[in-house]
């Protein structure tokens, strides 16, 4: 998911003290925000989707993500 968001120039968004998005114009960083959310609900699957659908903003949907499949414990091993 993430090399996807890097490809279409969106990783930024995932990154609250960004660079990039300081300088951007608010137009620009809707845009881009919403097109990393709407990246991150098209590549899930149904399940996973509602865990993560109720959160305000891609950057909490991607924290969320992490905490629940990036992390290593036995299960995930």
């Amino acid at each position: 998911m993430e090399v996807v968001l890097i490809q279409q120039k969106c990783a930024q968004a995932l990154k609250a003290e960004g660079a990039l998005l300081v300088t951007m114009s608010q137009a620009d960083k809707t845009e881009m925000v919403d097109k990393v959310r709407s990246a991150i609900v098209l590549c899930l699957e149904d399940k996973v989707l509602r865990d993560v659908a109720n959160e305000p903003n891609a950057a909490s949907m991607w924290s969320k993500l992490e905490s629940q499949y990036m992390t290593k414990s036995l299960a995930h091993r």
